[in-house]
């Protein structure tokens, strides 16, 4: 058993007993990701610092 210290940033995000959640966790996570459509990433990722700035813009607010 070891930590798991890649994919998620360079931090431990496990440790030696969480090791088997930590794995269920990871292996949920990549499978989330494989099953996105292909739309996801070409435009979802990119419009990430639009909807930052909205969201900065509108103090955190709640908006359509």
């Amino acid at each position: 058993m070891g930590n798991i210290s890649t994919g998620i940033g360079s931090a431990h995000i496990c440790n030696y007993r969480d090791f088997l959640i930590c794995d269920d966790i990871k292996k949920v996570l990549e499978q989330f990701f494989k099953d996105q459509s292909p739309a996801l990433w070409s435009t979802g990722v990119y419009d990430l610092a639009k909807r930052s700035q909205k969201t900065i813009d509108g103090n955190g607010g709640c908006f359509k």
